[in-house]
């Protein structure tokens, strides 16, 4: 009986030590698992700070470049010297325009003095267009 309860005794050891050596072992990894994710995350975070550290960097360095374009005399000048063709376009071409299509004012008055003139002096036709291009334009 001595023996048995000896036997049962240093098995229940073994058992408790087993387990307790498995409770250890589960319990490091486990503490493994969180520092390599604590790892994880302190290398995310820092990632995730350069990469914000170097569009702001970017975004800086560009504002700067921005700043020193606006500034440099030669591009002002240039950017003036554009705009100011592009006036003068415009008023070429409004001028155009308005030659091209003359006013419906003109139009009458012009009408009439070639009616006019052709009664008055019984011309042909043909003559008036001639005459119409001596009216004074619209503009004077």
């Amino acid at each position: 009986k001595e023996r048995l309860a000896l036997l049962r005794e240093n098995q229940k050891k073994e058992e408790e030590e087993r387990r307790s050596n498995i409770l250890e072992e589960k319990q490091k990894k486990k503490q493994q698992i969180l520092d390599t994710l604590d790892n994880i995350d302190l290398h995310r975070k820092l990632l995730t700070k350069e990469a914000a550290d170097r569009k702001e960097q970017r975004r800086a360095q560009q504002e700067l470049l921005q700043q020193l374009v606006a500034e440099d005399d030669t591009i002002v000048a240039l950017r003036k010297k554009l705009e100011d063709k592009k006036q003068e376009l415009h008023k070429v071409k409004e001028l155009e325009r308005i030659r091209a299509k003359p006013s419906k004012r003109f139009s009458r008055a012009a009408s009439s003095q070639v009616s006019f003139l052709q009664g008055s002096f019984s011309l042909p036709a043909s003559t008036s267009v001639v005459l119409v291009s001596f009216l004074p334009s619209p503009s004077s």
